[in-house]
């Protein structure tokens, strides 16, 4: 049975198809890095906060910070969380809180 590799790893075509189709994929691309970019400001302050209270509710919001900036790490193709996490140092309490929604 062959096995091929995943379409990101296949060579791609290094000229575009068209002009209108290279502005589409530029702007796509400057659109996922701001939004990284706003999904990690937003987490740093969520883990400043949780830092400095501990409560609960700092704990889930720096939770629900991190699984979203995760899901945007997803979608820009950078698959080392462990890294990210260890140069933020995010706690393990907010480690295991991703992804959670706690109901009242």
């Amino acid at each position: 049975m062959p096995v091929r590799p995943p379409k990101t790893l296949a060579p791609k075509n290094t000229l575009p198809q068209d002009l209108l189709t290279a502005a589409l994929e530029h702007e796509v691309l400057a659109e996922k890095a701001a939004t990284y970019s706003r999904l990690v400001t937003k987490l740093e302050k969520a883990l400043a906060q949780y830092r400095a209270d501990e409560t609960e509710d700092a704990l889930n919001r720096a939770g629900q910070a991190l699984w979203y900036v995760m899901i945007q790490r997803d979608l820009c193709g950078f698959r080392r969380h462990d890294l990210f996490c260890k140069e933020l140092n995010v706690p393990d309490a907010v480690r295991s809180r991703m992804g959670m929604v706690r109901s009242r």
